[in-house]
């Protein structure tokens, strides 16, 4: 089986010669949807590459209005809200105005009397209570970040802020590029390529292997008792694994001369998670609760234990046991989590590259 090892790591200006100076490093990020991918990949934009632009914030705060708007509608729509029988008067008025509102992701404004609406529901303990219950399945977790601050994203001035375009959800639509460039390695430019995760956007996978100096798959850890978006029969984690091993072995040709790098991503989630319940439910044919759960006395086990145990998951489906793998564990709104292992993902790709026979 496939094994996971420690990144190569120390590169400085001194290791990279001449030839390294002008290379161009192409690095695909790969995963299903809802692995936190594409925010990975906004961070890395915001930390390493052009920064967001005017228009970035513009269209977040567009995006953001519509994620707002639409996750209260989907708690409004949810049987368990109970829109028919609320007693309240203000609190159905408000759920009828934000059920009323029509138009597309392009045109959701918070206006003053939808602000106030949503702002009265989200106070009631069992919108909080539904929405946390209902977020692994929509995918829409952050977006009580927005909850949070309505009158700051609903201002006239609003700018929103790094953190905000980060925690938007944006799914990945088509490919998108950046180009990284990392003054220590020496200008060396990495063009770092994002490809949508939904099970509708991987057809256009294929077209962008080859040629890459690495692979990027990106995993959500907490994804182990949640429902994947498109099909809610299919578990995230099985399609992730499922997709992980149809790519690496049935597309191999296309880089086998690319490393691989495998990012367990919503670490901070999965610890919250997996002190309360055990991976039994996704993996009940090979999953000894007993050992990795009951047994275990401290948190910090049980995250430990069970990290591994997933990680292993993936490094089993590799049919070629001889290519090396680097695993990493992120959450990406941690910018000192993701900076850390990507200089060193990025020192590995050059010092590989500077070590592969000719």
């Amino acid at each position: 089986m496939g094994s996971c090892c420690e990144a190569e790591t120390g590169l400085d200006d001194n290791d990279l010669d001449d030839t390294t100076k002008t290379k161009d490093y192409k690095i695909l990020f790969l995963g299903s949807g809802g692995s936190g991918k594409s925010t990975l990949f906004r961070q890395l934009k915001k930390m390493y590459g052009s920064g967001f632009t005017p228009q970035d914030k513009k269209s977040a705060a567009s995006d953001i209005a519509s994620f707002v708007i639409e996750t209260m509608q989907l708690l409004i729509d949810d049987e368990k809200f109970g829109f028919d029988d609320l007693e309240d008067e203000d609190i159905k008025a408000a759920a009828k105005r934000i059920k009323s509102l029509a138009g597309t992701s392009q045109n959701l404004t918070l206006d003053t009397v939808t602000t106030a609406s949503i702002k009265l529901l989200w106070q009631q303990p069992n919108v909080k209570a539904l929405f946390n219950e209902t977020s692994k399945l929509y995918l829409n977790g952050p977006c009580a970040h927005f909850f949070d601050s309505l009158d700051r994203i609903s201002s006239p001035n609003y700018d929103p802020t790094d953190n905000d375009i980060l925690m938007r959800r944006q799914p990945t639509v088509g490919v998108n590029e950046q180009i990284i460039l990392k003054p220590e390695l020496d200008g060396v430019r990495f063009r770092t390529v994002d490809v949508g995760g939904q099970r509708n956007e991987r057809k256009k996978w294929i077209h962008q292997f080859e040629n890459f100096s690495a692979i990027v798959y990106v995993i959500s850890l907490s994804a182990f008792d949640e429902p994947l978006f498109e099909y809610e029969t299919v578990n995230s984690l099985h399609d992730a694994i499922d997709l992980f091993r149809d790519t690496i072995n049935n597309d191999s040709h296309w880089f086998n001369n690319s490393s691989l790098f495998l990012v367990f991503n919503k670490k901070d989630l999965f610890q919250r998670k997996i002190v309360h319940k055990s991976l039994l439910s996704c993996f009940a044919d090979s999953y000894d609760e007993e050992n990795y759960f009951e047994q275990l006395t401290t948190d910090e086990q049980k995250v430990s234990e069970n990290i591994e145990f997933i990680k292993q998951q993936f490094l089993n489906q590799m049919e070629d046991q001889t290519k090396q793998v680097v695993c990493y564990e992120t959450c990406a709104y941690d910018e000192e989590q993701v900076k850390k292992a990507f200089n060193e993902i990025f020192s590995t790709i050059v010092q590989r590259s500077r070590t592969a026979p000719v």
